[in-house]
């Protein structure tokens, strides 16, 4: 998993910044709460938030356990309470890949064989 940091949340609160620090991640969908439209990716060590609203080019359907996503990772957005996981805003599918069904990975036969490329 890739990430390049911009600067570090620490570096952000130490600077006394009023605004919320980004940084651009890659990581795996740990989890989706359909009925409730939000999900957990996890990158680096840690688990991220995300809301169906911020989701790019992609429908919440179309994501799945196991996915990877690309996003940027927020602190401190307004609304978020103390110790609340990070955001994963600006949300899209890696390039590489398929988009899922109703929150479940197409089966491997559903698949054609030059989309696996």
């Amino acid at each position: 998993l890739r990430a390049v940091q911009h600067l570090s949340e620490a570096g952000w609160r130490e600077a006394g910044t009023s605004f919320a620090a980004h940084r651009h991640m890659e990581g795996i969908v740990s989890r989706i709460v359909p009925e409730r439209g939000f999900g957990f990716v996890a990158a680096d060590g840690q688990e991220y938030f995300f809301n169906q609203s911020a989701l790019m080019g992609v429908t919440f359907s179309e994501i799945a356990e196991g996915q990877t996503l690309v996003f940027e990772a927020m602190w401190d957005a307004h609304g978020d309470q103390a110790g609340e996981h990070p955001r994963a805003v600006s949300v899209r599918l890696a390039d590489y890949e398929i988009p899922a069904e109703d929150n479940e990975l197409l089966p491997e036969e559903k698949i054609a064989p030059t989309a696996r490329l």
